[in-house]
């Protein structure tokens, strides 16, 4: 029997490609940020002077399993060609074409090297994130400026991250022949504007303050049309409304215990979070730390003003009227509206402020005004108290600011509680280490001016209540799973083969992650599904090779390092298409997550979501591993650009509009992740992330409840690291009682890839924490598992009780029913 499979014979261009990459565009317009303009942007079509690495090899999406194999992407040339302007470099770019060629081969050689050497499946993680740094090609001759025959020049730096390692110092700032080159066009050009294509911060000393640099602009990595969407911006076709998501510090020395991150650290497999909940511009505001760009920044063609017309409560609900209009007289544009809250000071240390709610504005033009509502609940503003293990709400004025960045945010209103109250009690979670944290003196900011004051009462504010009862959510489906027997049991609980492991007699999709077992459907109808990577879309292969014996082979890799596999090697992996069927899946490269967070408009992050699901339905994918949601802590991680932001509210609230998204077509699934506090690469899979209660439920957790209770998130992956020195993997009081007692879960939970390899998490202990599921399934897997059931060191009970949450997914999914009816339609044959 032949593999199922939804994937396309012909590689023509349908309409849905069509509309989602309109969609990307416009998420990539609002993603850009516009950090400097002193009048120089925007910039008609005309001839234009283009330079820099990111010109021609434009950095779309970090590497790792965030990538996505879409059908084509629009490089910055290209976009500027296509908006109409007539690029006049085109000898300096073709040399930096040889010259990137070259290293780049060099760098082939390198990671083949790497390749031959491997020593177990986590040294391989770890070689999945070598990363070649772009060269930035030859000197910019006098003639290369005469040649350009025009006063306009755009400076495209890029840099790449991705999985498996961290950014390095030197890759956070400028190299010195870039900032010699920038220094040159400022002196040459009339106009000079710096593009920084970089999925993350950066260091921009030596070039911010170059006199003569006109306009900054950070593109981020922007996906499929990343070209489009900048021209777009540049030629003020759109104007940019992005804002930034992190705080962009002066120089790498204001990173708050910076000097010990990742391999930095002195104990790099202990990694401290002695900042705390202090954390971005939680920090730097109240240690009065002047970054250079802050948190929430980001600048228009047009000015806006704000004016807060309410602020009224109901309850713990508070909202805030305001509002916007466009006052310049040339440009439309978008505004951002920022609402953060001053907590007061009383047993526990509090940050100067911290976001509460935003909202965008549609498109105004001169003169045109809009007025948007800001709401939030009191409750998910508290603070965690260590001595009580509880959630609470000191009592003394709660200060209520609102504007355009976390430095211009104005007095609205003084929100008065007379006495403490205690909103939620919760259970620890275990822990084999302490951290130390730094205490920073009080500090707030000022009042100024007549504002409302609201007194709330302490009826108000309705306690959260918890039940911390696991066993609620797994009894409809119980009887299914107790007719399985303990082999077929922990065959569902075992993930099942990657792309280039095919099978037959099954439904798979093409480059996917992996697939639920199918070896229960014929006796138990308990159907096989596919799980794809994200989070910047689907990643899975854009072309394939089925064969006559049924057998799907991929014609290129799934992953780009897979590029880098020895010769012999990559023969065995890829098929060859004049011995079969060709297959076609062209999913969209949507923006990474910094850009798509950047955008603060959650109905856009909610039509990706949406998008994301109709191209899982198109493809067969019932579980999309995303959208990652790890805290940016330092701005080095390596997979910041796959993250939201260094704040715990936007990126849970761009996190549930995707979810929400997704969720629109019942059946299917995201996989918030990597649950939790995996906020670096380096030895990811060995690292202790130690960090107390109060910051973990504060800061780092925060985000995945948020997903959880408003996008209805149904699956959760665990990280690979240890916290406080017990992996997540097998954490039962953080799986059970946080994740299910109190946050409500009632979806699956599973592991990263080989996140239970020997001398790594226990895949035994996964099942009994309620880890449901173990991924991607390997020999080293089920035999513990087998062995523990029959020493009685596993409770059957426990393995049910994950295949139990297992088996409801899958008959709730929309390729599960689907994988059923065709079941029953080849029994009819």
């Amino acid at each position: 029997m032949k593999v199922r499979t939804y994937a396309r014979t012909s590689p023509e261009e349908n309409q849905r490609e069509r509309d989602h990459r309109d969609l990307a565009r416009r998420i990539s317009e609002e993603g850009i940020v516009l950090l400097k303009n002193d009048g120089a942007l925007p910039v008609a079509p005309g001839n234009i002077a283009l330079y820099g690495a990111g010109v021609t090899k434009t950095i779309f999406g970090g590497t790792g399993s965030g990538e996505v194999n879409a059908r084509k992407y629009v490089n910055v040339l290209e976009g500027f060609e296509n908006a109409g302007y007539r690029v006049t470099t085109k000898r300096w770019l073709d040399d930096y074409e040889a010259d990137f060629k070259a290293k780049e081969d060099a760098f082939f050689d390198e990671m083949r090297s790497a390749f031959t050497s491997l020593r177990g499946v986590a040294d391989a993680n770890n070689v999945l994130g070598k990363s070649f740094i772009y060269p930035y090609g030859r000197d910019i001759t006098e003639q290369d400026i005469a040649d350009s025959d025009t006063d306009t020049c755009i400076y495209v730096i890029s840099r790449q991250s991705g999985e498996g390692t961290d950014r390095k110092p030197e890759e956070f700032v400028f190299l010195p022949g870039e900032i010699a080159q920038i220094r040159l066009c400022t002196e040459r050009y009339a106009k000079t504007i710096l593009v920084i294509n970089v999925g993350s911060s950066m260091d921009l000393t030596g070039v911010a303050d170059l006199p003569g640099l006109n306009a900054i602009v950070y593109m981020c990595q922007l996906g499929e049309e990343s070209g489009t969407a900048l021209a777009n911006v540049i030629s003020g076709k759109v104007s940019p409304s992005g804002h930034l998501s992190d705080t962009w510090v002066q120089n790498y020395a204001q990173v708050p215990f910076g000097d010990k991150f990742s391999a930095m650290s002195p104990e790099p497999l202990e990694q401290n979070y002695e900042e705390g909940i202090y954390v971005g511009y939680r920090y730097y505001q109240t240690a009065g730390v002047t970054p250079r760009y802050p948190f929430g920044f980001g600048l228009s063609y047009t000015t806006f003003s704000y004016e807060v017309k309410s602020v009224e409560h109901f309850q713990s609900f508070v909202t805030t009227k305001v509002k916007v209009t466009n006052t310049g007289d040339t440009y439309s544009g978008k505004a951002v509206v920022q609402e953060y809250l001053s907590c007061p000071t009383g047993t526990l240390q509090k940050p100067y402020q911290q976001l509460v709610a935003y909202a965008k504005t549609p498109d105004l033009g001169p003169g045109q005004a809009s007025e948007v509502e800001l709401r939030f609940d009191l409750r998910d503003e508290t603070s965690y108290d260590d001595a009580t293990q509880s959630y609470i709400l000191e009592a003394g004025d709660y200060l209520l600011f609102v504007g355009d960045s976390s430095v211009a945010a104005e007095p609205a209103a003084v929100i008065e509680l007379p006495e403490t109250v205690t909103v939620e009690n919760t259970k620890p979670i275990d822990r084999d280490r302490t951290v130390r944290e730094i205490e920073l003196p009080a500090n707030r900011p000022a009042l100024s001016g007549d504002v409302p004051r609201l007194t709330l009462a302490s009826k108000d504010i309705h306690p959260i209540r918890h039940t911390f009862e696991p066993d609620r959510q797994w009894n409809v489906y119980k009887d299914i799973v107790s007719n399985l027997s303990m082999v077929d049991a922990v065959e569902l609980v075992l993930g099942k083969g990657m792309h280039f492991f095919a099978f037959k007699g099954s439904f798979t999709v093409p480059g996917n992650a992996a697939n639920t077992t199918p070896k229960l459907m014929k006796n138990y109808q308990i159907p096989t599904v596919s799980l794809a990577d994200g989070p910047a879309g689907l990643r899975i292969l854009e072309e394939s090779v089925q064969y006559p014996n049924g057998t799907i082979k991929p014609l290129k890799n799934a992953i780009s390092v897979f590029d880098y596999l020895p010769e012999k090697a990559s023969k065995l992996l890829l098929g060859n298409r004049k011995f079969g069927k060709v297959l076609y899946q062209y999913a969209t490269a949507f923006p990474v997550g910094t850009a798509v967070a950047q955008t603060w408009n959650v109905d856009l992050a909610e039509a990706f979501g949406a998008a994301v699901s109709t191209e899982m339905s198109e493809y067969g994918v019932t579980f999309w591993l995303a959208p990652g949601m790890n805290i940016h802590r330092n701005p080095l991680c390596g997979r910041n650009f796959e993250y939201y932001s260094e704040d715990p509210m936007l990126t849970g609230s761009i996190a549930a509009a995707v979810c929400k998204g997704v969720a629109s077509r019942p059946g299917n699934y995201v996989t918030i992740k990597h649950f939790c506090a995996n906020n670096q690469e380096f030895q990811r899979n060995k690292a202790s992330s130690n960090v107390s209660e109060r910051a973990l439920r504060e800061i780092y957790l925060r985000p995945f409840k948020r997903a959880i209770r408003d996008g209805e998130a149904k699956a959760v992956m665990t990280s690979y690291n240890p916290m406080n020195g017990i992996y997540n993997v097998n954490n039962k009081s953080l799986l059970e009682d946080f994740l299910r007692g109190e946050c409500g879960f009632d979806g699956i939970v599973m592991t990263d890839w080989t996140s239970t390899t020997p001398g790594m998490a226990s895949p035994v202990g996964a099942i009994q924490a309620g880890n449901d599921m173990i991924m991607p399934g390997m020999f080293f897997d089920r035999i513990p598992l087998l062995l523990a059931l029959r020493n009685r060191t596993l409770d059957p009970t426990d393995l049910q009780r994950c295949a139990t949450r297992i088996v409801k997914v899958l008959l709730e999914s929309e390729q599960g029913k689907e994988r059923i009816r065709e079941r029953k339609l080849d029994r009819k044959r």
